[in-house]
């Protein structure tokens, strides 16, 4: 299946060149390589006063979805995972996980929930050619042990874990993009999994009881 997803990957992103050049944002997100491309991130903006107001458009994010079906095996934190397709060598790891994290005001859309964060790492070992790979949060979310999961919410907060894992910026082949991707989860319930689900494409790394 990843051969497939990566396949369309490449042919929507050659296709949005042709049709305006809009940046693909999407699970393996790829776009032809532009000189100074990249983002700071989501939520870059600094702290204003006290529980400034946050970044985004609002609204909950989806954090009851059933965890997908068939999911693979989870391996240890530290422990590489690649997606490989047409052109296409991904390396993906998962190094820790923080529940409480950071220092951002509560989400006011969350109420009983808290931030957790997760430091992940993306390389792009090979891509195809003339295309970057487009860095981003929404593919990453956690599961739970009664098969619900938490993704990445709709707004961001200054006060998130850092140094944060890129939204949107452009990595070329053979360089990496490694930082914390911070989500809201239910106040003192720990996930059992975080996953990783591109498009065709899931891995798992296990998290492991807090110390």
């Amino acid at each position: 299946m990843a051969f497939a997803a990566v396949t369309a990957l490449v042919a929507t992103a050659l296709a949005a060149c042709d049709g305006g050049g809009s940046d693909a944002a999407g699970p393996h997100a790829a776009r032809p390589n532009a000189a100074g491309s990249g983002a700071s991130g989501p939520g870059a903006a600094a702290s204003t006063g006290t529980c400034p107001a946050p970044e985004g458009t609002g609204g909950p994010p989806a954090n009851t979805d059933p965890a997908p079906a068939g999911l693979p095996a989870p391996v240890a934190f530290g422990q590489p995972r690649s997606t490989v397709g047409t052109g296409f060598d991904l390396e993906v790891t998962v190094f820790d996980y923080k529940q409480p994290a950071g220092s951002a005001c509560p989400d006011p859309d969350r109420p009983g929930h808290e931030w957790a964060a997760a430091e992940v790492r993306t390389c792009p070992r090979t891509l195809p050619r003339g295309l970057e790979y487009v860095a981003g949060w929404s593919v990453w979310s956690v599961a739970f042990a009664d098969g619900t999961t938490a993704s990445i919410g709709t707004r961001t907060f200054p006060g998130f874990e850092e140094p944060r894992y890129p939204d949107g910026a452009a990595v070329p082949a053979g360089q990496c993009a490694r930082g914390w991707i911070t989500l809201p989860v239910p106040k003192g319930k720990r996930p059992t999994m975080v996953l990783y689900r591109p498009v065709g494409d899931v891995h798992a790394w296990t998290v492991p009881p807090p110390s």
